[in-house]
């Protein structure tokens, strides 16, 4: 259900006046007064999703629940691949520029100019690859909503700082899910010979 709301708003941004609407945003005066407050959820609030997987690790390595381990092992494997391969990868050969750049929403790539690697959206790749992953084994509905209520503030704030167009975050929020459903059904294999190698 979340992936066909992801593909709407993706399709009304794409076809709609998204760059209207992204510089709109930046200059929006309740945005521009609680600079402080998106700052601060965008640069602390991935940081809580990490710590949540470095726990895993460390508790899957010290006691016999080995499936923590593995699951941890799996987050990292989704975090290579997502957001440290394919989304470096494609802001260098997008080039897309930044709503607060000179040439806003211009496609100059392939670039190294970080004002032009707006597409696609790293930190929402960050916390929405460990959102899916905790939403997969979280129980309760209430707990589920809360992860994923904070990797949409973290999309949100990489929009509110000009950063991001609203396409650029969407896009990686479906990516991410498919990524996530990709590494848990297809390498698991590839995890247990891993982890097979690393006990020998």
């Amino acid at each position: 259900a979340l992936m066909v709301v992801c593909l709407v708003v993706i399709s009304l941004c794409v076809f709609g006046d998204e760059i209207r609407w992204g510089q709109k945003l930046i200059a929006d005066p309740a945005i521009v007064a609680s600079l402080v407050v998106w700052r601060y959820v965008s640069d602390w609030v991935p940081i809580g999703f990490y710590l949540v997987f470095i726990c895993f690790m460390i508790f899957g390595g010290n006691s016999k629940n080995s499936w923590l381990r593995k699951f941890a092992f799996r987050y990292v494997l989704a975090q290579l691949i997502c957001s440290v391969f394919i989304v470096r990868v494609a802001k260098i050969i997008f080039g897309r520029g930044r709503v607060n750049s000179e040439n806003p929403n211009g496609w100059e790539g392939p670039t190294l100019d970080s004002s032009f690697h707006s597409f696609p959206s790293g930190h929402s790749a960050d916390v929405f690859v460990g959102a899916c992953f905790l939403v997969s084994i979280l129980r309760h509905t209430a707990l589920r909503l809360i992860v994923l209520g904070l990797a949409a503030l973290v999309a949100w704030s990489r929009m509110a700082l000009g950063a991001h167009w609203a396409s650029d975050v969407l896009m990686l929020v479906k990516a991410s899910m498919v990524l996530k459903m990709f590494h848990l059904r297809q390498l698991q294999w590839v995890l247990e010979q891993f982890l097979i190698l690393r006990e020998l």
